[in-house]
């Protein structure tokens, strides 16, 4: 049954909204569909669902349409991109940068040390506050909603992403990032692409394949200008959005994708804040750092599994805590403050330690328990309430980890590499792993550090570390979250449907209904 059919097959808005929601009307907060303000339940995009963008095809859905729409949808979400990394700059600012003795932000602490851990303190507790706060009153159930969300919209809502839930990520992944939770901008940085395009599809009324496709060509064009990765942006819709290759899809998203790089460009300074393009390489590969990179593509992969299964267990763990919702960033504050004090390395995106990973300009005795406080610091970011994406501290602990197996194999004498390739390589493998995406992964790495000599490098460790996480955990993190909420919303339909004196039990009851919602069916792609 497909997904439309599905739908139509529960019956009116408020059966499809008790299945997702356990149960939960429309009228009371925090339920989903979010309704702006005026909007009432019958103008729901839940009600568009089932009764839009399945019409015939008009100029905007054909491909000389999207690719005309593609453009300026490039221009305005790069531009959105731009001001949510300035928004992330204001509140770093106002954090930290504004004080003296913290110049350049969050690379200072790491460099020089915390100094006066008060300013942590208060930075992260009022960020916290705010973050709690804006978590509330803009998340569709008042709760936080990462990139798996974006992913539901294409295979459940038909690519419908309400603008202000795109508008309330940026802002809450701004305060976030800003203060120093450790979480990254990736993942926010796709969501408003997303709601853009998807906003753009909707207010057209485009069939479901345009909206999907606008919805992809927003998200690429947000990865080209926040992260001068085109070629990746337009891998990545491909690869975890769309799932497949066309060139009805292809043409839009790469447009997007270019006019978005144009925008990066022009208003940054045209390069990555990860460009290293100091690597060398003398003569011919060596047989030994293949087997480095083996090494670090096997170990990527036994990090990453740690942390795909921590995560779900940590949210759960915080979830329970006899605490409103709205204060728990509050408590992460205090939480993230004595991490922050010992090891200042782990706070925000961490691109000073990135760097200094590169450049070999790290201790073992020092990176080595930086990667297990980073995940620690992560966890507890993600589960307290704080909002942002997980690409940054993969890239962190890919990098440190690369490095710390080049300076292990320098010690006896077996590298032959410089350290920045291996820190490539940890890069890529750790990223492969989580957004089981092995080719945007090796295209994003290289992209990012112009460091196209670690090619090789990289492809070895990725292909070892995205094999191992496949066949031990899932296809991805987002794959596996994506299943287990539909493992949730099967068993509130369940529940519903057996409660014979429940509206939605006796209606499905009446229908001979199974209640039962599909699985996702794998599509072609190696990775959603």
């Amino acid at each position: 049954m497909d997904e439309e059919a599905m739908f139509a097959s529960l019956g009116d808005d408020d059966d499809v909204e008790e299945a997702l929601t356990g149960g939960t009307p429309s009228s009371r907060r925090g339920s989903v569909p979010i309704l702006e303000a005026g909007e009432t339940h019958q103008q729901s995009p839940w009600r568009e669902v089932t009764t839009k963008r399945v019409g015939g095809q008009s100029f905007g859905d054909s491909i000389v349409g999207l690719l005309v729409l593609a453009l300026p949808l490039g221009l305005v979400v790069g531009y959105a991109s731009i001001m949510f990394l300035l928004l992330i700059d204001g509140v770093m600012w106002l954090g930290y940068t504004h004080h003296s003795q913290y110049p350049n932000g969050h690379d200072s602490l790491a460099e020089n040390g915390v100094g006066d851990v008060s300013k942590v303190l208060i930075a992260l507790a009022c960020g916290g506050a705010v973050v709690g706060m804006l978590t509330y009153h803009l998340m569709p159930t008042g709760t936080n909603v990462g990139f798996v969300g974006v992913l539901e919209s294409v295979r459940l809502r038909n690519g419908i992403i309400s603008f202000r839930e795109g508008l309330g990520v940026a802002l809450i992944s701004a305060v976030s990032i800003g203060v120093g939770a450790s979480v990254g901008r990736y993942g926010p940085a796709v969501h408003i692409g997303a709601a853009i395009g998807s906003l753009l599809g909707e207010k057209l009324n485009l069939n479901r394949e345009s909206v999907v496709t606008l919805l992809a060509a927003g998200s690429s064009a947000a990865i080209a200008a926040s992260f001068h990765a085109p070629f990746a942006g337009v891998i990545f819709a491909h690869e975890v959005i769309l799932r497949h290759y066309s060139i009805a899809a292809f043409a839009p998203v790469t447009a997007a994708a270019v006019v978005g790089m144009l925008v990066g460009e022009h208003h940054n300074n045209g390069r990555s804040v990860f460009w290293y393009d100091a690597v060398q390489l003398n003569g011919k590969i060596h047989q030994a750092d293949f087997v480095i990179a083996i090494a670090v593509g096997m170990l990527a992969s036994v990090l990453s599994l740690l942390f795909m299964k921590l995560l779900p267990i940590v949210t759960a763990m915080m979830g329970k805590l006899p605490l409103d919702t709205r204060l728990k960033p509050v408590l992460g504050a205090f939480v993230l403050t004595p991490i922050i004090w010992w090891n200042p390395q782990v706070m925000g995106l961490g691109v000073w330690s990135i760097k200094a990973a590169f450049d070999g300009g790290l201790a073992l005795k020092v990176m080595v328990p930086l990667l297990f406080i980073k995940i620690f610091a992560t966890l507890a970011s993600l589960g307290l309430g704080f909002n942002g994406g997980v690409f940054a501290p993969m890239v962190f602990i890919g990098a440190i980890l690369g490095s710390i197996c080049a300076k292990s194999a320098d010690t006896i004498g077996f590298a032959c590499a410089p350290d920045a390739l291996f820190a490539f390589s940890g890069m890529g493998a750790m990223v492969a792993s989580i957004f089981g995406a092995p080719v945007f992964a090796v295209i994003i790495v290289l992209e990012m550090t112009a460091s196209f000599p670690a090619t090789t490098y990289v492809l070895t460790s990725v292909t070892i570390a995205y094999l191992m996480s496949h066949e031990l955990f899932a296809t991805s993190l987002f794959q596996f979250q994506l299943e287990q909420k539909q493992q949730h919303i099967n068993e509130n339909w369940q529940d519903q449907a057996g409660a014979g004196g429940s509206e939605m039990g006796q209606t499905m009851q009446a229908r001979g209904a199974s209640a039962k919602i599909t699985p996702v069916q794998e599509q072609a792609g190696p990775g959603l």
